[in-house]
């Protein structure tokens, strides 16, 4: 295990004069503006990136990611992604990585890959594996890392994140190795009852979903935007595009 370096593009900082310095006013810019975030309602939320957020990035969200991955590998079984990579991949990248938990657990499997978290804010840990490394950055903006150069992406729940998934997913694409691979996970939160024992015009549990749909739409980033995934895949030139539907059990059983 090693410590980890976040990193920032110092092109966001210099107009403040920050071009200068590499251990005193850069670093102090990052703790004093990014790592601070901006406080709202009583949460936080990420003061970097293009838009506004719809989630927090505080402690508590970051329990919320650490029990959001205990979720999903019980979903799929202990697995941490459903496409089909190499055994031995040389490069990964996490986009929207929050506490980071899903890139530590890829690096350890993965020991033959240098491992890449992105996101708005350095809320991950410190000390990880020595392939693993975290930066900040807006995956909304231009992507300024080397075209064709990762094996696989990998984007899980960016709730509340994305407005322009057609760029993203064009981004990802450019990104590529020839022969990788780009997964994406969404939960869509519309309620089902195949028993018909709620009813869903009174459930509190639809009403829920209602609303979620409606901040969707209030913020520009649609909860329904998953449903859409295939064909922009297809779109942009991914071939053998798979997708798969997962039912989530809500309930004390």
């Amino acid at each position: 295990m090693t410590e980890s370096h976040i990193t920032v593009d110092s092109e966001d900082f210099s107009d403040q004069g920050y071009a200068e310095s590499t251990s005193t006013s850069y670093l102090s810019s990052i703790a004093s503006s990014i790592l601070r975030g901006v406080d709202e309602n009583g949460r936080t939320y990420a003061s970097y990136g293009k838009t506004v957020q719809g989630m927090p990035i505080d402690e508590q969200e970051q329990d919320r990611n650490d029990l959001q991955h205990a979720k999903f590998m019980l979903l799929l079984k202990g697995k941490l992604h459903l496409a089909p990579i190499t055994e031995d991949p040389q490069k990964i990248l996490d986009v929207g990585t929050g506490s980071g938990i899903w890139a530590i657990d890829m690096a350890d499997k993965y020991p033959s890959a240098s491992v890449t978290g992105v996101d708005l804010a350095p809320t991950q840990p410190t000390w990880v594996p020595t392939n693993l490394q975290f930066e900040i950055e807006d995956i909304e903006e231009d992507w300024l890392f080397r075209k064709n150069s990762f094996d696989f992406i990998f984007g899980r729940e960016l709730l509340m994140a994305i407005r322009d998934w057609p760029r993203v997913i064009r981004q990802a694409f450019e990104n590529l190795k020839p022969g990788g691979y780009l997964e994406l996970e969404m939960t869509y939160p519309k309620t089902y009852c195949e028993d018909k024992s709620i009813d869903l015009e009174t459930s509190a549990y639809a009403e829920s979903a209602r609303l979620l749909f409606e901040c969707g739409r209030q913020m520009e980033v649609p909860w329904e935007a998953s449903l859409a995934w295939k064909e922009q895949f297809k779109a942009v030139g991914f071939e053998e595009v798979t997708e798969t539907i997962l039912p989530i059990p809500i309930g004390r059983w």
